[in-house]
């Protein structure tokens, strides 16, 4: 079904408010004189939907100062998705315009953020999953970017402000080649009017991600590589059976040394001074023990305390070198295309596709991809909290060395004293031969923990490379089948795209030809772009209408065939193109026409003309007149 029907526009404010009658399936069209609000009435519909409505704003050049200097203010949508009746509700203060209530049919609100940055499930994912859009990446260059609800609305909302040159509606965001990329217009193009191509960029991303997770991945089991080869002095990781076996070996060995010390114990004589120097023996065996195992943590802590001080002072660097971009990226100015790159003076005297030394160049080939400040200053956000959580952990570990110095220096101590101990006791023993075996096996003894406590910690190392070496290679084998369904798909998306490409050409060239008797043929290319007397320079005033009409086409097609496309055009008072009055005429008529061959099918256009235009056979489809007291009312 695939379709937004707006019901009802409603503003409310605690000065102003506004609210439309019941807006109608098919054509509605809104009548006013100049500067009555027929474009304020458009630009509530689209900043209702989620769209940046700049003149709205306070920090705006051009702002509408009844909304921006009231309070209290916010539009309000009652519209049907899919036949699904719902709100939207969205406040105009700076403060509060970052997400959108919806209250859907179960009357529960909910409530969606708009800022992809702060918030993983946002607004445009929810809508897009109305018409079974997948959240997806698009990848250009280093760049990525998430594709949003508002890139579908470039090809809805016909607005005053966009180039008469250029088809599509102007990204929200200031205007850059990533955000104005051909990538991303034909990747709206195709989700528009291909669902195949929903899946596969669908793959895209899921390749995407897997080759990201594979260069992390690779990273882990590097590490552990590294950090076994160090500790075992060996020039390949062993398999962990053979460590194993190694293991069960160094146990039967200390188990024939247990049975000597229990042997001494049951040879002992009644010599009293022999029976304490076995239990003191048996004590120093068990504080070795604890000796090895605290030095062992305490080789493991100086370990990770070197990795997090390496860790910091990489973050340093990063947070050096990004304040340092901050500061200086105002003045290199590398993101202003419009602004020359020395003395920064406004290049609005430079000829459209020649570079600003006078060489001619094809702007639309050029490509250009950068971080914006703010873009910067937030990751630059997120390296300083990155750093405050590795300098936290730099302190918890140090405290953790500093106990485990203590303990393992209180037993070493402890040792020194009972060796001494054990000294006095054998020069008064007078069974030196027991003695001399006791501490032969216990000197065993230790070497074989020593050893066992080697080995068992390359064999928790080993298993655990093997793990994430298993992890690796099923990465690799889920990329190698998202690589073969994504090749597949690609296929069927370029097959299926010659076709929509062909129907879209025929209803383009009919409406153009049709309409304009200077136009002898008109298609698109394999850009999607339009193609108009095959390339023949055209004056503004034809391409002005070749805009509207291409979206006029783009909404027949989706009638035709079952595509994500919503079924719904804002077209705001074509007249700002130098067109001349009967063409203006002609591009109604063409509307009228539409809604006479489509009545009975769920779409929507609303439009909004100057009252000059109004004819006799238009007035029944006028649903609402502006009149002279402008579209927002004063509150009584």
């Amino acid at each position: 079904m695939n379709n937004i029907i707006i019901d009802k526009v409603s503003y409310n404010g605690d000065n102003f408010h506004y609210e439309s009658p019941k807006l109608k399936n098919g054509l509605n069209i809104v009548t006013g004189a100049n500067a009555t609000g027929k474009t304020t009435f458009m630009n509530l519909i689209y900043f209702g939907l989620g769209g940046t409505v700049y003149m709205f704003y306070d920090d705006s050049k051009q702002k509408e100062l009844i909304i921006t200097e009231d309070k209290n203010a916010y539009v309000e949508l009652s519209l049907k998705i899919n036949n699904e009746e719902m709100i939207f509700l969205r406040k105009m203060c700076q403060k509060d315009r970052n997400f959108i209530t919806v209250i859907c049919s179960d009357k529960s609100p909910k409530i969606y953020y708009l800022d992809r940055r702060s918030n993983e499930f946002i607004f445009s994912d929810w809508i897009l999953e109305k018409f079974n859009i997948p959240i997806f990446k698009l990848y250009q260059g280093v760049i990525d970017f998430t594709f949003n609800f508002t890139d579908l609305l470039r090809l809805v909302y016909h607005d005053q402000l966009s180039d008469a040159h250029q088809v599509f509606k102007l990204p929200d965001a200031k205007q850059n080649f990533v955000n104005d990329s051909s990538l991303l217009r034909k990747t709206i193009f195709e989700v528009a009017t291909n669902n195949a191509a929903l899946e596969f960029y669908k793959i895209l991303n899921d390749v995407k991600l897997s080759e990201s997770q594979i260069k992390y991945q690779q990273k882990i089991v590097e590490s552990i590589k590294k950090n076994i080869l160090y500790n075992t002095n060996y020039s390949e990781i062993r398999n962990p059976q053979h460590i194993k076996a190694s293991l069960e070996e160094i146990e039967v060995k200390l188990n024939l040394q247990n049975i000597k010390i229990n042997n001494i114990k049951s040879s002992d004589t009644k010599n009293i001074d022999q029976k304490d120097l076995e239990g003191l023996y048996i004590h120093l065996r068990e504080l070795y023990n604890n000796k090895e195992t605290l030095f062992r943590e305490y080789e493991s802590l100086n370990r990770e305390l070197y990795d997090f001080i390496s860790l910091q002072k990489y973050q340093e660097i990063e947070i050096s070198n990004l304040t340092m971009i901050i500061n200086t990226q105002e003045k290199l100015m590398i993101i202003d295309s419009e602004k020359c790159p020395i003395c920064g003076e406004s290049l609005s005297d430079r000829e459209e596709n020649h570079c600003i030394c006078g060489k001619k160049l094809d702007e639309k080939k050029y490509q250009n991809f950068f971080y914006s400040q703010k873009d910067h200053e937030t990751i630059l956000y997120s390296r300083m909290k990155s750093i405050q959580t590795t300098e936290k952990s730099i302190e918890i570990i140090r405290v953790k060395i500093d106990v485990n110095k203590q303990k393992l220096d209180s037993i070493i101590s402890e040792i020194k004293m009972l060796k001494e101990k054990i000294n006095i006791l054998t020069i008064e023993s007078s069974n030196s031969k027991y003695l001399a075996n006791a501490k032969v096996a216990l000197e065993a003894i230790k070497e074989l923990n020593s050893s066992k406590i080697s080995l068992e910690k390359e064999f928790s190392m080993s298993i655990e490379h093997e793990k994430e070496l298993k992890v690796l290679n099923d990465l690799f084998a889920l990329k190698k089948e998202q690589m073969l369904q994504y090749e597949k798909l690609s296929i069927e998306v370029r097959e299926k795209m010659k076709h929509v490409i062909s129907d879209f050409s025929t209803i383009y060239n009919e409406l153009l030809t049709t309409n304009d008797s200077s136009i002898i043929t008109a298609r698109i290319n394999d850009d999607y772009e339009p193609v108009i007397n095959n390339d023949e320079y055209v004056n503004a005033a034809v391409k002005a209408p070749r805009r509207l009409y291409y979206y006029l086409s783009l909404l027949q097609l989706s009638l035709m065939h079952e595509m994500p496309f919503p079924k719904l055009l804002l077209i705001d008072t074509p007249k700002n193109f130098g067109i001349d009055h009967d063409k203006i005429l002609k591009i109604i008529d063409s509307l009228m026409d539409f809604e006479l061959a489509n009545h009975e099918k769920e779409y929507q256009i609303i439009l909004t003309i100057n009252k000059e235009f109004v004819s006799e056979k238009m007035k029944p489809l006028i649903v609402y007149e502006i009149d002279t007291d402008k579209l927002l009312k004063k509150v009584s």
